[in-house]
């Protein structure tokens, strides 16, 4: 008969990564480059772009990460296009942050609705919640 081990076995935690999926939308006609220009002149960030295709990965000073990138031409249903048109959005960038970095990201969202306009809301059907910075 096998003898038992006195060892407990030890249950581990495991965090479940929660991301957050957001729209940027503004009545300005920008793109990565500018973002990048207006962002990187804030300490301590790390931006990394592809113009090509309009995506941008923005490092803030934790090393964590958020990720921006066009939906301008990618959104094309109607109820959704009425909506940009009544609030007159010109341009549309979806970000991607884990939600426990969210709260860093504030300020940089903040710094591009200063200088474009704009407002970041949900990526849901009806675009809510709209957020304060």
């Amino acid at each position: 008969m096998a003898k038992k081990s006195g060892h407990k076995t030890k249950k581990i935690a495991i965090k479940k990564v929660v991301k957050m999926e957001l729209l940027y939308m503004t009545p300005s006609e920008i793109g990565v480059k500018e973002m990048k220009e207006l962002l990187e002149t804030k300490e301590k960030v790390e931006i990394n772009t592809w113009p090509a295709i309009e995506i941008m990965e923005l490092t803030m000073p934790s090393g964590k990460t958020a990720d921006f990138e066009t939906m301008t031409d990618y959104i094309d249903h109607p109820e959704d296009l009425a909506y940009m048109q009544s609030k007159n959005v010109k341009t549309v960038y979806a970000i991607t942050v884990e939600e426990e970095d969210f709260e860093e990201l504030k300020p940089y969202v903040k710094a591009l609705i200063e200088k474009y306009e704009g407002f970041l809301c949900s990526d849901s059907e009806d675009f809510q919640p709209e957020y304060q910075l």
